[in-house]
């Protein structure tokens, strides 16, 4: 499980995530935007993430709405592959590309998140155009990359 430490990841929704890993999914994405909820991000995440949608929607040949969730929860198979891969800031865009390109599935699972409990988020005013850029190459860079196995 991955669930970030600012409160908003909802953990009586667990469960539900594993539960899709015991269904054979390598991925569950415990998804903000897969169906309508009270949760609202400022304006420029919320272009950012549909920016990172479209993009990874496009290479993995259907709809993804939460690509920087972090609140998934992974199978062995998928642990064991991004162990090898997993970058070690803003992870979870490319980690998505890392799982398909290897004939792993996702799927999202649509979540209720809170308001931030605590801390603020790594990604603010200063960054945002750092993490755009550093993302978008990044997805780019896993799209050419060799299979791993």
């Amino acid at each position: 499980m991955q669930v970030d430490g600012d409160g908003q990841h909802p953990t009586n929704d667990i469960p539900r995530l594993l539960s899709a890993l015991d269904n054979g999914v390598d991925l569950a994405i415990g998804s903000r935007f897969v169906q309508p909820t009270e949760y609202r991000p400022t304006f420029t995440r919320s272009l950012g993430i549909k920016i990172f949608s479209f993009l990874v929607s496009l290479i993995v040949g259907k709809k993804i709405y939460d690509t920087t969730s972090g609140f998934r929860a992974a199978s062995r198979n998928a642990i064991l592959l991004l162990t090898e891969t997993y970058p070690h800031d803003y992870p979870e865009v490319e980690a998505l590309i890392t799982l398909h390109r290897n004939e792993m599935s996702f799927v999202e699972i649509p979540v209720e998140m809170n308001s931030r409990q605590a801390g603020r988020s790594s990604i603010g005013a200063q960054n945002a155009v750092y993490y755009m850029l550093k993302v978008t190459l990044a997805v780019f860079i896993a799209i050419i990359k060799r299979r791993q196995r």
